[in-house]
């Protein structure tokens, strides 16, 4: 089963680093760079699962 997966961190080695590890096991992904980038997508087209980091710029993971 794929799943799709929404992985939201304002660093971007970080979001290469997930969605590398995300997508070698097979599921499909997006990335946002903060959290209002992230809520737009959700609104669009819920994802299966959302990886957050906890804190970043503009709104954080607590608030999302």
């Amino acid at each position: 089963h794929v799943v799709d997966v929404l992985i939201v961190d304002d660093s971007q080695s970080d979001r290469l680093v997930l969605e590398r590890i995300v997508a070698a096991l097979g599921h499909t992904v997006r990335t946002a760079r903060n959290g209002v980038e992230a809520r737009d997508m959700i609104a669009a087209s819920p994802p299966d699962i959302v990886l957050v980091d906890w804190t970043m710029p503009e709104m954080s993971g607590d608030v999302l």
